[in-house]
């Protein structure tokens, strides 16, 4: 009978110590990028922009300016795939940009056709799966 008695004393202690979890508050479940709840620092940033010219199939001409934005990669989990996301000011739609698998490195470059010399150029971009999307940071660069 002792060694019952022991076994149950036992078991309920195991029982009672495997049931006991601290309380997660859900509201401090802020730290993943791919989360819309994020408050990290940003993960998308501007690297640097250019003008350039490209000549049209007709031989027209179209003066490009060249905004490239990095995906800070080191603050994700050893080679994480994402997707790169963009929504222009002003716009409530987002556009998926490119999966980081189909490019080489972690830098995006966001092209403006026929861009106005002065003007400031600006979206929000997050990264995300596929289908969604985390929380997102602004990024500005203006067209010399």
């Amino acid at each position: 009978m002792m060694k019952i008695t022991a076994c149950l004393f036992l078991a309920l202690a195991f029982l009672l110590a495997a049931c006991h979890k601290d309380d997660v508050d859900v509201n401090d479940l802020n730290f993943n990028p791919f989360d819309p709840g994020y408050v990290g620092p940003a993960i998308v940033e501007l690297d640097h922009s250019y003008t350039d010219t490209y000549t049209t199939p007709g031989g027209g001409t179209i003066f490009r300016f060249n905004v490239v934005v990095q995906v800070r990669t080191d603050r994700l989990d050893h080679d994480t795939e994402y997707s790169l996301w963009s929504r222009p000011f002003g716009s409530s739609t987002w556009y998926r940009i490119a999966h980081s698998t189909q490019v080489d490195g972690d830098e995006f470059t966001i092209r403006y056709d026929n861009y106005s010399s002065g003007a400031e150029y600006c979206a929000d971009y997050a990264i995300g799966t596929l289908n969604a999307y985390g929380a997102s940071a602004a990024v500005c660069a203006t067209a010399p």
